[in-house]
């Protein structure tokens, strides 16, 4: 009787390890459908993103004498500055400068012609960036969650990086890039099996960018399996200890 029961159970155990062998993990892979080999133009980048209201903005200039550099350059708040509803930076020596919807280029240029206006150097050099670049990626990566990028810039496969990578139950051929400019929100849909993927919009992603990646049909797919062959393992070992009490 217990070398009977033994086997039934060994059956059981052997036949659920087959079935999770049947939805076991896939081998699913990105940019299939480019070509093998060769090469292809890149076109130049240049970021012209506009600055913000909440961007935290560092504005450093050099080649002054050491006192204005000193003055600019405060050791205090590192020459940064946050933008607020009225996007107006309280520059030293120049005073009030109004940065809101311009790019780092054009606040740059503002700068090193007032600094040369005022007779503070003849050839000065500044530095504008955005400090607090982020984006966010959620759904089927293996580590979602906000990221700070080191540099002002982050490509999507980049962020995707930093995300550890898709998962296996990833859609990817339907990801979903959320970008917002000013008041208006833009949905961008892309695939990652299409050389469209490296146009310049999508492929450089923008500060408090939005990465959505859906569920594949697996996921739903092992979901359900899994909670029927939870049900009928379930059923199997209730039927089994009833017909043992009943042979007693």
């Amino acid at each position: 009787m217990y070398k009977k029961n033994g086997a039934f159970l060994f059956a059981i155990f052997f036949c659920l390890i087959a079935l999770q062998g049947c939805f076991g993990n896939r081998k699913i892979s990105s940019f299939k459908n480019l070509n093998s080999s060769g090469y292809s133009n890149v076109a130049p980048y240049q970021d012209s993103s506009v600055f913000e209201i909440g961007d935290i903005i560092q504005i450093q200039a050099f080649n002054l004498d050491d006192q204005t550099m000193l003055l600019i350059n405060s050791q205090n708040t590192n020459g940064t500055y946050k933008l607020d509803e009225g996007g107006i930076v309280q520059f030293p020596i120049l005073g009030a400068i109004k940065v809101l919807g311009l790019n780092k280029f054009q606040v740059r240029e503002i700068i090193e012609n007032g600094l040369i206006e005022k007779k503070i150097g003849l050839n000065p050099m500044v530095s504008v960036k955005i400090t607090n670049f982020h984006i966010t990626i959620l759904g089927e990566v293996n580590k979602p969650g906000v990221i700070i990028c080191p540099e002002e810039g982050v490509t999507i496969t980049e962020a995707i990086g930093y995300a550890g990578d898709l998962t296996v139950y990833a859609k990817r051929n339907n990801i979903l890039l959320i970008r917002e400019k000013g008041n208006k929100r833009n949905h961008l849909r892309f695939s990652l099996n299409d050389s469209n993927l490296f146009e310049p919009s999508i492929y450089h992603l923008k500060n408090r960018d939005i990465i959505y990646i859906e569920s594949n049909a697996a996921r739903a797919f092992n979901s359900s399996q899994s909670r029927s062959i939870l049900g009928f393992t379930t059923g199997i070992l209730s039927l089994f200890i009833l017909i043992t009490s009943l042979n007693k």
